[in-house]
């Protein structure tokens, strides 16, 4: 195999495949899988795993940071069916994408020689790709708790001596401020619109359908949030049902004060609205939030 250059590397990785499943759900298991694993190369230098050893660390991972309807695939789809250009795996027999197959053929995975060699060969490698792979799967609110989880950091690496050349939609940088005034620079869930020197203070501009799957960056997709409920709405801890009103995952759990009046209180309330003349969220990006993000299967 020919020797794998940083071009090549974030070709395949952006042109990862995804799960076909219907009405174009996301699907970050391979994400995931290989985040982890970049994890691993940086902490020990491991690049060779048995499915035993994987399974649990990165159905954590899956748990964590894939909405609840996408646990049911767990780690052995991803494990079977990461890109050969990435990963080759082998066995005691022939392998199947089933947890008993996979375990019973002590199973193993690991990156492709060229792949190994590439990642190892400069600082900063491992982070530039690590953080790739969430910008194109995930969106900004999970960078910091994902590297934190597979212990890379945050602040180490860019994109050494290399120009992605990748054909991906370009973010308007005029998008946050327009969210901002039509959203009268105020919180949409609580009401928050804290300033210091005219400019707003921790009131950010949230995707509702994330860019990194197609979201646009035009207002029927924007609300604007403060920091604490812009991650929550991110995580899926709260979604906009219907007529608006604000739902609470049933599995967040809080025990202040704090997390009654910032959370809790919050249930069925309706969002704010936008200024006149500017639209509320596209109810086919609310669905889409609903469906994809946030933490229960069906909202009534």
């Amino acid at each position: 195999m020919e020797a794998m250059t940083k071009e090549a590397l974030f070709e395949i990785l952006g042109s990862l495949r995804k799960a076909n499943f219907a009405g174009g759900g996301r699907s970050p298991y391979k994400p995931l899988l290989l985040l982890w694993i970049l994890g691993q190369l940086k902490k020990n230098g491991a690049t060779e795993f048995s499915y035993a050893d994987l399974e649990q660390d990165v159905s954590h991972l899956i748990d964590e940071f894939s909405p609840t309807s996408a646990n049911r695939y767990r780690v052995e789809m991803p494990f079977f069916h990461l890109e050969n250009d990435l990963w080759q795996i082998s066995g005691s027999e022939k392998l199947e994408p089933k947890r008993s197959v996979l375990r019973r053929a002590n199973a193993v995975g690991r990156l492709q020689p060229g792949v190994e060699k590439l990642l190892l060969s400069e600082p900063g490698l491992i982070e530039a790709v690590a953080r790739f792979i969430v910008d194109t799967h995930f969106t900004d609110s999970y960078l910091e708790p994902i590297f934190d989880v597979i212990g890379l950091d945050v602040e180490f690496g860019g994109v050494p001596g290399v120009v992605i050349s990748i054909d991906q939609k370009k973010r308007d940088p005029k998008f946050r401020d327009a969210v901002l005034i039509a959203w009268r620079k105020q919180c949409a869930m609580c009401g928050y619109d804290g300033e210091m020197f005219n400019t707003s203070v921790a009131i950010e501009a949230a995707h509702v359908k994330w860019f990194s799957q197609g979201g646009p960056d035009e207002l029927d997709n924007g609300l604007a949030l403060c920091s604490l409920h812009h991650k929550l709405f991110d995580r899926g801890v709260l979604g906009i049902g219907q007529e608006f009103k604000i739902v609470v995952a049933d599995g967040f759990i809080g025990k202040s004060p704090a997390a009654d009046q910032f959370v809790y209180e919050l249930q069925d309330k309706s969002i704010r609205d936008p200024a006149p003349n500017k639209p509320m969220p596209s109810l086919d990006f609310l669905e889409w939030h609903i469906k994809q993000v946030f933490q229960k299967k069906n909202i009534a």
